[in-house]
């Protein structure tokens, strides 16, 4: 991942960029921490906040003519939020407060003449003054303020005392044409306004500025917008904006750097940031009471409460795992980015990396596509690549992918009777592990329709390998089903698993393939019993690995429709639907998080569930949510399955159905392999299940202890003690002999090795 893709993918998240009255601000005040400190009566922290874009906040309240009110996102609700009356507040609040003392920093070499005594000028001398710079202001009158004293004299006796503090010497020099010349003998660099009318820029400046730079004609002589501005009145805030300008300038030029690198982001401007005023309530704007004193408290509290506070954050809003890591997708770009940059990475961040669902959301939700997905997708693969990747992250979910792909459930066969099929059965693992009936139902369907010209396809399609950035792996099943399908002579495939489609979709191209719901719209439905329950209506999950399909998202609809079953949508569904908390493999990195997600899904509606995903539908009936799977409806109406099998039941599951089907269907004798007897409670399963470990992992300590009698007995347990690490786990057993078996008492497990 090098940096211009980091860059174009970061530019894509604006939650950074500033609100529409800051970045319309020419001197950028922070607005929402303004009013965040207004709001907590911090009124202190208020006019630090303004201080650090207003050079003199008490001039700048008053005189400033708030471009920023017209565009505040507030106007297109009701009425703009009065950020001027604010400030004032603010102003007002904190007069009689001691100014903190300024800490300079220790005093540079070089020195600036500042010519007049416009604002303009007083904001550059201070501004470079507390840059550590020797500054000088000449000015032909023995006050400062220009046109401005008037009505402000008051202020401006305030400010010369500020800038005497700070140790700017202000000079009288009545003729400063004559003086000019030496002026430019002693300092670096000069910074002036208009103090002696047009005849002087035109015979000693020039009339030439750089409208970016505010560089004159002659080298190291800095002016301001004002100087093209002569026969009109030139806005208060811009002549402060300009003079900020100024100060960049000159600080650059002293330094000897470029004086146009990278300066977008001075003056008004346009901001990219998103916001959603969807849920907005319309509110009056508050009139002081008494317009001479300005807002009381409680009116300034007011009016702060009708701020937005205007932001994006539309992905987090609907992610359960942006929330979880307290940011947003530009904060976590840069943090993988950096992540991948060290030897082994943080555990912080390889777990951030590896809790994402992969599912979408975010990108179709972001008005600009900024994409989770793909970015921590490349990171997996990438740890994968450079021997980076914890162990721990996907290892149950590769060792249960491999189930699948083994001898124990994997197969291909050909219809019944023929060579080869005109269409190829795939319904995935999942199901198969969940639901095996269903598998056989649908499959006999198939073959009525399709003349008995159906073959079938046990395997996993790799989705698990494709989420733990397993490219190998992948390239495997890959080849696997381009081989199959090659040998058939490219038959159709038909899927029961949107997983199972995504996979295809992005990884198979070259293979015509379709959804089972789009199969048995096209079909009639097969006949089964009325549903038992009066007016059902369900709330339809959305599978988030077709959330852009939207013509399966009108099959499922249509389907349910023909059942005469009524549905709702979610708040999020369809293409915006949020992942079950199995995409991405979330519920292996991070079980915690990814029963919040299931939470946070299964609380969007308190209507049954339909869910066409049997990973979906199983996760949320774990979590007490009634839910029924499509084909549930479709094919055994009054099937309620209101239990999921854990991970050893989905093993048996899928070499039963197997076995069923080789000697039902193709007549097959399958020698079904006889396990030793376990007897395990179901709170002992509920503890195997937490911490994934599986039947078989049992049975190999226990068979580890038959072969070699290593176990241990515990005095206080009054059980037997085992272990065996059969790959990079290593189990543990509590157990007692019974009835020629074993009674499972507890199980746990670790990456440590054991050395005697």
């Amino acid at each position: 991942m090098d940096q211009g893709i980091l860059r174009t993918r970061e530019a894509k998240c604006t939650q950074e960029n500033p609100p529409k009255c800051t970045a319309k601000c020419p001197i950028h005040v922070d607005v929402k921490e303004l009013i965040k400190a207004i709001n907590s009566n911090n009124q202190k922290e208020a006019l630090k906040v303004y201080s650090k874009a207003a050079p003199f906040p008490e001039l700048v309240a008053k005189l400033c003519e708030a471009p920023c009110y017209k565009d505040c996102v507030r106007e297109t609700i009701d009425e703009s939020v009065k950020i001027k009356l604010l400030e004032e507040f603010v102003i007002a609040k904190t007069k009689d407060e001691p100014r903190k003392k300024v800490l300079l920093p220790p005093e540079k070499s070089k020195s600036i003449a500042v010519i007049g005594s416009e604002v303009a000028c007083l904001t550059v001398a201070k501004l470079l003054r507390i840059k550590g710079y020797k500054v000088d202001i000449f000015t032909r009158h023995r006050t400062v303020g220009g046109k401005y004293l008037l009505d402000n004299e008051s202020i401006f006796s305030k400010i010369e005392d500020e800038l005497s503090d700070l140790g700017v010497k202000i000079n009288v020099q009545e003729n400063i044409v004559d003086f000019f010349d030496e002026v430019q003998s002693k300092f670096d660099a000069i910074y002036v306004e208009d103090p002696v009318g047009i005849k002087f820029w035109e015979q000693t400046l020039g009339t030439e500025i750089n409208p970016l730079t505010l560089e004159t004609s002659i080298k190291g002589v800095f002016s301001s917008g004002i100087l093209g501005n002569i026969y009109r009145e030139y806005p208060f805030i811009d002549s402060i904006c300009d003079a900020k300008r100024a100060v960049n300038s000159i600080d650059r030029y002293l330094q000897g750097v470029s004086l146009t690198g990278n300066r977008t982001g001075e003056g008004s401007n346009e901001t990219q940031l998103y916001t959603n005023i969807d849920d907005v309530k319309p509110s009056i704007a508050i009139k002081p009471i008494n317009s001479m004193l300005g807002y009381s408290y409680e009116e300034a509290c007011a009016e702060a409460e009708r701020c937005i506070m205007c932001e994006c954050l539309e992905c987090v809003k609907a992610c359960v795992f942006l929330q979880h890591y307290k940011g947003y997708p530009k904060r976590y770009f840069r943090e993988i980015y950096n992540n991948l940059s060290i030897v082994m990475g943080i555990h912080f961040a390889n777990k951030m990396i590896n809790t994402c669902s992969l599912c979408g959301q975010c990108k179709v939700i972001c008005p600009n596509n900024a994409d989770m997905k793909d970015v921590c997708l490349e990171a997996r693969q990438m740890m994968v690549n450079k021997g980076k990747m914890p162990p721990s992250a996907h290892d149950f979910a590769l060792r249960d992918m491999m189930f699948s792909t083994s001898e124990k459930f994997a197969m291909y066969k050909n219809p019944p009777k023929h060579d080869k099929a005109s269409v190829i059965f795939f319904p995935g693992c999942q199901l198969p592990g969940s639901s095996p009936n269903h598998v056989e139902s649908i499959y006999k369907w198939l073959q009525l329709h399709y003349d008995e010209q159906v073959g079938l396809m046990l395997n996993c399609c790799g989705a698990p390998a494709i989420w733990s950035g397993r490219t190998d792996l992948v390239n495997e099943q890959m080849q696997l089903i381009r081989k199959t399908w090659l040998e058939q002579e490219k038959p159709k495939f038909i899927l029961a698993c949107p997983s199972c489609y995504a996979v295809f979709r992005d990884n198979l191209p070259e293979i015509e393939f379709e959804l089972i719901y789009t199969t048995f719209r096209r079909f009639k439905l097969p006949e089964t019993k009325k549903i038992n329950e009066a007016d059902l209506t369900v709330a339809v999950h959305d599978s988030c690995s077709v959330r852009l399909e939207k013509s399966i998202h009108e099959d499922v609809r249509h389907l349910l429709k023909e059942k005469g079953i009524s549905y709702v949508e979610l708040k999020y569904s369809k293409e915006k639907t949020a992942c079950c908390g199995y995409g991405g493999l979330m519920m292996f990195a991070d079980r915690d998080l990814a029963s919040k997600a299931i939470k946070n899904r299964i609380e969007e509606s308190d209507k049954p569930y339909v869910a066409y995903c049997e990973m979906c539908r199983d996760n949320f009936v774990n979590h007490g949510k009634e839910t029924y799977h499509l084909l549930d409806l479709l094919i055994d109406s009054n099937e309620k399955r209101m239990k999921s099998p854990d991970f050893s039941d989905r093993h048996d599951n899928r070499a039963f159905l197997k076995q069923k089907l080789l000697k039902e269907i193709w007549k097959e004798n399958f020698e079904r392999e006889v396990s030793m007897p376990l007897f395990i409670d179901e709170d002992v399963r509920l503890i195997m299940q937490k911490r994934n470990i599986l039947v078989e992992d049992i049975q190999k300590v226990l068979t580890h202890v038959e072969e070699t009698g290593r176990k241990m007995w515990h005095k206080d347990k009054k059980c037997y003690i085992a272990y065996y690490q059969p790959v990079v786990v290593t189990y543990w057993v509590e157990f007692l002999e019974e009835n020629e078996g074993y009674r499972i008492l507890n199980t746990y497990s670790h990456r440590l090795s054991i050395e005697t």
